[in-house]
């Protein structure tokens, strides 16, 4: 009680808030003291016949009242360092609720009568939960999140600079084929006249197969035929129009966003051309009716990007090579934002910088992305100054330079958020171990005390004693602990963006010892229990061997990122956590798996005397685990991945 008043009256000025939550540690190894207390004071009792229960009652309600400053405390130290650090406040906060949601004082109380009732065994029980829910709440206020926030607020950092950067080439491509436009205008208008010139030519070629489909359709199958040659050599003709197009495009809209909803003539022509296809195929096949309806598909393509071209033709035909004034305000604005963006970064960097007292390994790229920034700016205001100047031609050029420039600071940023996502795979991964390994140690506790007490129960005539029966409700309790602590690790890996083979796994394992937990809790220790709890352990195992295979591969990817820096054009794809060969060696050891206990619940269901609801639960779970596992089968082989000889174990 000392302690705790002396830390809030200091107002964390000279104790740093780990610190204070080590009070809460020390409650907690009093409370184990007491446990041990009670442990002992049972013996002697056993021995004795006496009852020494007050002195332990005393200490209980001790710990009682300690409790319940530590509960005032968050309260109270959330709103000293609100300001300061409101994280940390939140987190205090949430800590007392927690606390709050638990009852730890209404259970200590009860436990203080169960001692003071000389029942040391209920006591026992009830201290080991309270204790194991004292430990997850300092675990929770002790936990360290502060790199994990880190990385997530550098990467939505980088996003949102990338985010506007490509908004800035957007706007600087528009601006160069302006730009290009107005100084070679007649040149542009001749291309777009002949283009236009030959889709016209190809749509009255198209109507006149259409026609001559209808008119054939009742002669049979060799009449079609012919006609199915003249489309097959109309669509090659289409198929030249729309390389041309393409290339235009390619030329012109090169850096413009490719998520855009509206279409290109070239994409449209590209339809029409898959319509051509489809036509060819059914009057090869005789189906007259479905060739024409194709047919008319691809003249509705062809006439939309027909319109397309003619409108743009016209506007293109009424622009004043002469008048730049929009162009130069319009290339001033942008040099503006793109020199608000370079202050920016540069802002945050400085900020970060005294947050951060250590050496952003990141920095170096993001500073090469803001020199290339800068660049593009210095090269806007040059192509200002050229169309201030009248000379289009020389501003197209120096808007190509900013453009490549701003393609540069892209790939700089796409650069660190690729590190940075390698980082979080790799934190999630070792997390990942951490909790599998930890979950297999208690998981083969349980299973080793299980196993005890069926062999006590069959030198018992198929009874348990009551301290039996407690020592079994522990192992109820950490089957469902598990089970808990199975749902953080989907919850992970939902958060790092794995395949659906793990999640379905960890899911599988989850609903296993939810069923273990409902079997223990009806007093069953047979074999099937113990093979279901083996089950999970071998769950576990690959677990632990898959995410051990995925740190090893991901440790050589980025050796081999380190050798080849250039590689990096496919670094915003969503990435599994596992590589296929862990995966499919994973989905493989779950197909055995399924087949062993689809044998253990044929002998359960032929026992009329244990068939019962967990059981029923039980198959149709394993049930829809199958169906996960062959729509996971089809999802790795839709995605044709093949393994690497160094991811083969």
């Amino acid at each position: 009680m000392i302690i705790l008043k002396f830390i809030f009256n200091i107002k964390m000025k000279s104790i740093t808030y780990d610190n204070f939550f080590k009070v809460l540690t020390g409650c907690f190894l009093l409370s184990l003291t007491i446990e041990s207390k009670a442990e002992e004071a049972f013996l002697s009792d056993v021995e004795s016949g006496e009852t020494k229960s007050t002195p332990l009652g005393v200490r209980q309600q001790s710990i009682k009242r300690m409790v319940a400053e530590l509960e005032n405390q968050f309260t109270d130290l959330a709103k000293l360092i609100q300001e300061e650090n409101p994280e940390q406040a939140t987190k205090l906060v949430d800590a007392f609720k927690t606390s709050k949601d638990l009852l730890l004082e209404k259970r200590m109380d009860d436990i203080t009568k169960l001692l003071d009732l000389s029942k040391l065994d209920s006591a026992n029980e009830e201290q080991k939960k309270t204790i194991d829910d004292i430990k997850g709440l300092i675990e929770f206020l002790l936990k360290d999140d502060s790199e994990k926030d880190r990385i997530k607020k550098e990467v939505e950092k980088l996003k949102r600079w990338k985010a506007e950067i490509e908004s800035l080439i957007q706007d600087e491509s528009e601006l160069k084929d302006e730009s290009e436009l107005r100084a070679e205008k007649d040149k542009v208008l001749e291309e777009m006249d002949r283009n236009i010139a030959e889709l016209k030519k190809l749509i009255d070629k198209q109507k006149n197969i259409k026609d001559a489909t209808e008119k054939e359709s009742v002669n049979g199958i060799e009449s079609l035929d012919k006609i199915a040659d003249d489309q097959n050599q109309l669509r090659k003709d289409t198929e030249k129009l729309q390389d041309l197009l393409s290339k235009e495009d390619e030329n012109s809209n090169s850096d413009k966003d490719e998520e855009s909803d509206e279409s290109e003539p070239s994409d449209l022509i590209k339809d029409a051309i898959d319509d051509q296809k489809l036509a060819e195929k059914k009057l090869g096949e005789g189906k007259g009716k479905l060739a024409a309806d194709a047919e008319s598909k691809a003249i509705d393509n062809m006439q939309k990007a027909l319109n397309d071209l003619e409108e743009e033709r016209n506007r293109v035909a009424g622009i004043d090579p002469e008048d730049l004034e929009g162009l130069k305000e319009g290339q001033k604005e942008t040099a503006d934002k793109t020199a608000q963006l370079s202050q920016n970064i540069d802002e945050e960097n400085k900020s970060d910088e005294g947050s951060n007292q250590q050496q952003d390994p990141l920095k170096e790229g993001q500073e090469k992305a803001q020199d290339a920034i800068d660049s593009a700016k210095e090269k806007m205001d040059s192509a200002s100054g050229q169309l201030a100047q009248g000379k289009p031609g020389q501003a197209a050029q120096q808007q190509k330079d900013a453009i490549e420039d701003l393609n540069r600071a892209r790939d700089e940023i796409d650069k660190q958020l690729d590190e940075l996502q390698q980082q979080e795979k790799m934190e999630a991964l070792v997390q990942l171990e951490q909790m599998f390994s930890e979950m297999l140690e208690k998981q083969r506790q349980g299973s080793s005390k299980v196993l005890v007490l069926d062999e006590k129960r069959k030198i018992q005539d198929g009874r348990l004693k009551r301290a039996d029966r407690i020592e079994l409700r522990s192992v109820e309790i950490l089957e469902r602990k598990l089970s808990e602590k199975s749902e953080e690790a989907v919850n992970l890996l939902n958060d790092e963006g794995s395949s659906v083979v793990v999640r379905n796994v960890v899911e599988g394992m989850q609903n296993d010892l939810l069923a273990i937990a409902d079997m223990v809790d009806g007093n069953e220790t047979g074999v099937f229990v113990q093979r279901s709890q083996k089950e999970v352990e071998l769950t576990l195992q690959e677990l632990i061997d898959a995410v051990k295979i995925a740190q090893k591969m991901e440790e050589q990817k980025q050796d081999q990122q380190n050798q080849q820096q250039n590689q990096q054009n496919q670094q915003n794809q969503q990435q599994n956590l596992l590589p296929p060969s862990a995966e499919l060696k994973l989905l493989r050891l779950t197909q055995l798996r399924i087949n062993r206990r689809t044998v253990d619940f044929e002998m359960q269901l032929n026992n009329e005397e244990v068939k019962n609801d967990v059981l029923k639960r039980q198959v149709n779970e394993v049930t829809i685990l199958q169906k996960k596992v062959t729509e996971s089968a089809r999802e790795l082989a839709a995605r044709g991945q093949q393994p690497l000889e160094s991811e083969i174990d």
